[in-house]
């Protein structure tokens, strides 16, 4: 006789939140913080690092063309600053940001008028500037610079681990290591099954990271995912290149990024689309041609320091056509909010984003204005025949 199947673990709640990166992660926390039965479910460990949200830094900025944004990080800095209250730990580390270009950088100059119409600090400094504030660097020839105050960075693998914490502390529920196999509603409702158990929920936060696209086939988002990589350098001469001495820094020419040396490593990332990727089929060997350009860069950048590469990290990009985020409603399944589409450049706002997608959820109005932000066919969805 064959052996019967286990039945399903039955549950039913008020919310679930599907994946537990960086927006779902927030998301939970914030519906705790309410009071709002929650579970949050993840197909991988929690804190894993398959996705986008994992690892030892990402760049905190206000330096952005599109107002909105400069508008959206001032109100995240308040959000991780009040998570440091809360839970008494350091999560933002405001050493500034020093963005470089040529001149005539278009991206560089609608910034700086970013801005200077959300009135928000900032330096335009020449290269020679640069050079006496900052001596250790090297600059390239007839290049110009805008140093932003309020900027740094953030160690996105622990302040995850606060956000879960945090929500399970306030009651939310997070399992691990559970793949969804079924999203359908049911009278009026929602029904997920994983290989275990069948929850019901009346509302379902869809943050699904690299994965949402296959979670709603039906939307048919356009969605592009890519393979990033960020390079680790050690150098035994790094004393006068901590936080407390160097900012965060950007080329805008090149689309590279990097870090001040934190735990003894500089870790720099090439900002420009990687290859194409599926990603549950990774290639995570690290990339020579590009880790040759960027250790010329940095070089180049902080001279004669001996650099040595030591560790590879592999991360994706899910990117929108437009590079700006999802985060709406479903259009024909109303209790399912989608927030995705961070394009490589949406960690910094973590907690405001968990935050709109819970008002959303709960039928609250935003408190940042994100119409610009929502489904729409052309943009962010494929035109169906």
């Amino acid at each position: 006789m064959m052996p019967r199947a286990m039945p399903m673990a039955f549950h039913e709640t008020d919310t679930v939140v599907l994946g537990l990166g960086a927006m779902g992660s927030a998301a939970l926390y914030h519906l705790a913080l309410r009071g709002v039965p929650a579970l949050g479910i993840e197909q991988f460990r929690l804190g894993h690092d398959r996705g986008s949200t994992h690892g030892p830094s990402r760049v905190f900025r206000p330096f952005y063309a599109n107002p909105l944004y400069v508008q959206m990080a001032r109100a995240a800095q308040a959000q991780w600053q009040e998570l440091e209250r809360r839970t008494q730990t350091s999560l933002l580390r405001l050493c500034g940001q020093l963005v470089i270009a040529q001149p005539d950088n278009a991206k560089f100059q609608e910034s700086l008028k970013a801005l200077q119409e959300s009135r928000e600090d900032h330096d335009v400094l020449t290269r020679d500037q640069v050079v006496q504030q900052f001596p250790m660097m090297q600059l390239p020839a007839g290049s110009v610079a805008c140093r932003v105050p309020r900027a740094g960075f953030l160690e996105p693998t622990y302040a995850l681990s606060i956000l879960v914490a945090e929500a399970r502390k306030a009651g939310a529920d997070a399992w691990e290591e559970q793949t969804v196999t079924g999203l359908n509603p049911r009278d009026g409702r929602l029904e997920i099954t994983t290989p275990d158990h069948r929850i019901l929920c009346r509302r379902l936060i869809c943050t699904g990271g690299s994965w949402t696209a296959s979670l709603l086939p039906d939307l048919q988002l356009a969605l592009k995912v890519t393979r990033q990589q960020k390079f680790h350098f050690r150098s035994s001469d790094v004393a006068d290149l901590h936080p407390d001495q160097v900012p965060v820094y950007t080329d805008y020419d090149l689309n590279y990024y990097g870090f001040p040396v934190w735990r003894g490593i500089l870790n720099v990332a090439d900002d420009n689309w990687g290859d194409f990727t599926d990603p549950n089929e990774v290639d995570r060997s690290p990339d020579a041609e590009t880790r040759a350009r960027l250790q010329d860069w940095v070089e180049a950048l902080f001279p004669n320091r001996g650099w040595q590469h030591v560790h590879t990290e592999t991360c994706l990009y899910t990117n929108t056509p437009d590079d700006d985020f999802i985060i709406d409603r479903h259009p024909e399944v109303p209790n399912v909010i989608i927030g995705g589409g961070l394009s490589g450049h949406g960690f910094k706002f973590t907690p405001l984003l968990g935050e709109l997608l819970v008002q959303l959820a709960l039928g609250e109005t935003p408190s940042v204005d994100i119409s610009a932000l929502g489904l729409l066919p052309g943009r962010n969805l494929i035109l169906k025949n």
